[in-house]
């Protein structure tokens, strides 16, 4: 059960830096100039390498419960022997992270862009995300939290 506690430990860090981008976006929303919370940006070059640890703890885990190697939580929750704890610690881990990354959506829609950001594709320049009701552009959530660990929770 070694490979599944090295996916626990992941998940573990994952969600705590998945708190760390909840407290740089909370920050932002409230315009504190506070020095000592981490960049949103940052917060997200952090996770996605701990997605990268989190993987490679799914293929370690996978060959041992025998499961497919790119599989999502829930179908590690699914495969995990039915006799010990794991279908109970990784639910808990699937509960928490879903509920931090409904938390980011909800704060990156409230969120205007930064002034001027733009596509990064080069024929894109000068469009800008679509403003809302209000005027404002909002931030692209989806950018935020990395497509691998949505596809991951399912």
């Amino acid at each position: 059960m070694a490979a599944a506690n090295e996916l626990s430990a992941a998940l573990w860090q994952e969600r705590r830096v998945l708190n760390g981008l909840i407290c740089a976006l909370e920050t932002t929303a409230s315009g504190s100039p506070c020095r000592t919370a981490p960049a949103a940006d940052d917060m997200v070059l952090t996770l996605r390498a701990a997605g990268l640890a989190r993987d490679i703890a799914v293929i370690d885990l996978a060959r041992e419960w025998d499961v497919s190697d790119d599989a999502s939580l829930p179908e590690l929750i699914l495969g995990a022997p039915e006799d010990g704890p794991w279908p109970y610690i990784l639910s808990a881990h699937l509960e928490s992270m879903r509920e931090q990354v409904r938390r980011i959506d909800d704060l990156g829609a409230t969120l205007p862009a930064p002034a001027g950001k733009s596509h990064g594709n080069a024929r894109h320049r000068d469009c800008q995300a679509p403003a809302g009701a209000d005027g404002n552009r909002r931030m692209e959530t989806l950018s935020v939290i990395p497509r691998p660990l949505r596809r991951f929770l399912g």
